[in-house]
C-alpha cells in the first residue's frame, strides 16, 4: 500500500494538523490482466539510466517489479509526491525508497530506521546501488 503524504495544514496555528494520507489503489501481484507482463525495474526507471548499471550488476534491472514498486516508483520518480509505504517484509520497500533518491545525482536523502539492524540493511542496499561511494 502506498500513501501520498498530505501537505495540507490548517490555516489556524492552533489547529496545525496534517490531513489524513489518502490510500492509493493496491496492485496485487496476482491480478495482472491476461496477456500483459509485469513491468520490470528497467521499464519503471525509463529515462533515468543512472542506476541501470548497478541494478544490472545485481541482476535486478530486468526483474519484475514488486507490487509496492509498481505502485510507488512512478509517483516518487516524478518528484511530485511524498510517500509512506506500507508492505510486508521482503516486498521491495527499500528499493522503492532508494531508487528515486539515487536516480538524481544532486538529491540528498535521510533514511530513518527504527532499529540498528534495519539501518544496516538499508545502508547495505544503498552501498550496493552506489558502489559504496557515499553518494
Amino acid at each position: 500500500l502506498a500513501l501520498p503524504l498530505a501537505r495540507a495544514w490548517s490555516t489556524s496555528p492552533l489547529l496545525r494538523r496534517r490531513a489524513a494520507p489518502r490510500a492509493l489503489p493496491s496492485i496485487p501481484s496476482e491480478i495482472i490482466p491476461d496477456g500483459e507482463s509485469v513491468p520490470t525495474l528497467r521499464a519503471l526507471l525509463d529515462g533515468r539510466p543512472l542506476l541501470h548499471g548497478p541494478l544490472a550488476s545485481l541482476g535486478l534491472l530486468d526483474s519484475p517489479a514488486t507490487p509496492i514498486q509498481r505502485a510507488s516508483l512512478p509517483l516518487s520518480l516524478d518528484g511530485s509526491s511524498s510517500l509512506l509505504l506500507v508492505a510486508p517484509t521482503g516486498s521491495g520497500k527499500t528499493l522503492s525508497y532508494l531508487l528515486p533518491a539515487l536516480s538524481d545525482p544532486d538529491a540528498r536523502a535521510l533514511c530513518l530506521a527504527p532499529t540498528r539492524e534495519l539501518a544496516v540493511q538499508i545502508a547495505s542496499a544503498a552501498d550496493s546501488l552506489t558502489g559504496g561511494d557515499g553518494r
